[in-house]
């Protein structure tokens, strides 16, 4: 299987009045060519942190970026200009947000808006421009894409606008696309159809998708492998069925146990106790030992390093490799 993108010890810090947010502490993380990988975890993880990362897009000041590598087919994205970096976003890499209403503009149509991206990066004529921004919009089964073109946000949808933003991220495309909760704003029948929509895209496109969630169902529908965040720190990582069937640290364990099933009662349902740590103070060693049943004392004093305990599955848990 050849890698993509390799994220290798990724630490992002934000400098803030109250203090040094440490939203990454670690982050290691391989998404292979083809496939989609889920990537999931509580509020506050740092799913969005590291999708941001990647695009270099962290605000700065008050973000950083103080250690670690990006390597996006075997270049590191850290050592690369801003102008380098202008061209791979969108062009090689594009990113998908959760609320399309922010991200497109309102007093523009949707056919320039589309189009831009594409003048941007591909250098095209305007002939050319409209014609390949109607083939995007076309691609994303937008019906009537010559006269909806004309058409301005407000116009469409939630649905159709998270269409149209899938086009304009898909109109070069890209090697890699980074859904940030892409479905979050829109109904259940809608979120359907534009999930299945990205499947397609993908087996039309063959690009890799990295898919950020907070919907487990969504990721054993749509992913290849799941990775799961807790505390700025990848703590497990499986293809999709081995972590639904055999899950193996605690904190993946009671989050698979806390989603509502038809066969399984609410008073059945797992509760993680405690609460999320403060990443300004985080707890040392292992950051979820506070709310592990089964934490013992190297758990309080060290962090967990990452272990294969089968292949294809790793889990950073004192639990496993110890004596």
């Amino acid at each position: 299987m050849k890698v993509l993108l390799s994220i290798r010890n990724l630490k992002t810090h934000f400098y803030t009045e109250e203090g040094v947010v440490e939203a990454l502490d670690g982050v290691n993380l391989d998404i292979i060519y083809g496939e989609t990988l889920g990537l999931v975890g509580e509020t506050g993880c740092g799913k969005s942190v590291t999708a941001l990362s990647v695009m270099r897009l962290i605000p700065s000041p008050p973000g950083k970026i103080i250690a670690g590598e990006i390597l996006f087919e075997g270049e590191n994205l850290l050592d690369k200009s801003p102008e380098e970096m202008r061209q791979i976003r969108g062009g090689k890499i594009s990113m998908i947000f959760q609320d399309p209403t922010t991200s497109l503009n309102p007093v523009y149509t949707i056919g320039d808006q589309v189009g831009e991206a594409i003048r941007l990066h591909q250098l095209t004529t305007e002939a050319l421009t409209w014609e390949k921004m109607v083939d995007a919009l076309k691609l994303v089964r937008i019906a009537d894409a010559e006269e909806r073109a004309t058409n301005y946000p407000h116009q469409f949808s939630g649905g159709m606008r998270q269409r149209a933003m899938i086009a304009m991220m898909l109109s070069c495309q890209p090697e890699l696309l980074i859904a940030d909760e892409p479905t979050t704003s829109l109904d259940v029948t809608i979120q359907a159809q534009v999930l299945l929509l990205m499947e397609e895209l993908q087996r039309e496109l063959g690009m890799s998708i990295l898919l950020i969630t907070h919907n487990l169902g969504v990721v054993a529908e749509t992913c290849d492998r799941v990775g799961v965040m807790y505390s700025g720190n990848v703590i497990e990582l499986a293809d999709v069925e081995t972590l639904f069937e055999a899950p193996k640290h605690p904190y993946t364990q009671g989050l698979l146990g806390s989603i509502p099933r038809p066969d399984r009662d609410l008073e059945d349902l797992a509760i993680i106790p405690g609460s999320v740590p403060s990443l300004i103070n985080p707890p040392p060693g292992c950051r979820f030992h506070p709310r592990c049943p089964y934490a013992k004392e190297i758990c309080r004093q060290e962090k967990p390093r990452e272990l294969m305990v089968e292949k294809g599955h790793m889990v950073a848990c004192h639990l496993f490799g110890a004596d």
